[in-house]
């Protein structure tokens, strides 16, 4: 399956439930009064971040999504139930656009909620205008229309994680043993001029060109003199930061890593 990164959908809040016009009828009483009861509100749009990057791909097939229509007013001064909500999940670093006014709105926690689309209110049923003057009234209204629009949705991937270390260290070759990345990989330094993506799990991988100082991933711990290793440990428990020393031509130290940045990626965010 196409990984998919971007989408156009068109979204509607639930239009208002209409008022009725009804009669209050109750043994004994020859001329009821008005009874018709308002209509419900229609359903709200929400926009919510989850962690999962395919989760563009569940909406290939339709591009079109609607809230639900408020319920009309019953008798007896009964209210229509409220449309149902729409919740659109949409992957952590999303970007929605309103296509018309260019508005838009960035995804950038986890589990963050936002209304994108306002329900129509209600209409009014006949008891609504019931006055000293006007005691059997007809009038009535039907619900407002829901808020709708298109909305250009686009992926922007937040690394959870980065590689980061010396240039020619081997960054990008840990990268393409983790994931399904074809990151350029060559024997001179500054080969990646731009960081690297990559699905891990349900996180993404960055891998980050050149070096930033004191925060080093060690890839080829196999060439590294063992003072240096040491040296770089003690630094790491100074400063409570996680050091793994990996070895991209081994097999076994490149699962051991992978199983341990996943479980300590699991903690922080779960």
């Amino acid at each position: 399956m196409a990984f998919i990164d971007e989408r156009t959908l068109h979204l509607k809040a639930g239009d208002g439930g209409g008022g009725i016009v009804a009669w209050l009828h109750e043994k004994g009483k020859e001329f009821g009064g008005p009874a018709g009861g308002d209509g419900g509100r229609g359903g709200n749009v929400y926009l919510r971040a989850v962690r999962d990057i395919n989760k563009l791909s569940d909406y290939r097939q339709r591009k079109v999504f609607e809230a639900k229509r408020g319920g009309d007013g019953g008798g007896k001064g009964k209210h229509g139930a409220n449309g149902a909500d729409l919740i659109l999940e949409l992957p952590l670093g999303s970007v929605v656009t309103n296509t018309q006014s260019r508005k838009a709105i960035e995804l950038l926690e986890e589990d963050m909620t936002l209304v994108l689309l306002e329900g129509g209110r209600g209409g009014f049923g006949n008891e609504h205008f019931k006055s000293s003057i006007n005691i059997r009234p007809t009038r009535v209204t039907a619900g407002k229309q829901g808020e709708e629009g298109d909305f250009h949705i686009e992926l922007k991937l937040i690394a959870d994680a980065g590689l980061i270390g010396l240039p020619n260290a081997g960054k990008s070759s840990l990268l393409n043993a983790l994931t399904r990345a074809h990151a350029r990989v060559g024997s001179w330094a500054f080969t990646t001029l731009e960081p690297n993506l990559g699905a891990f799990h349900e996180f993404i991988l960055a891998d980050i060109p050149g070096l930033i100082e004191e925060i080093i991933v060690l890839t080829k711990a196999d060439i590294v003199p063992d003072s240096r290793k040491k040296s770089v440990v003690r630094a790491f428990k100074h400063m409570k930061k996680r050091l793994f020393a990996v070895s991209v031509n081994l097999p076994d130290s490149v699962k051991e890593f992978g199983d341990g940045l996943v479980k300590l990626l699991r903690e922080r965010y779960y």
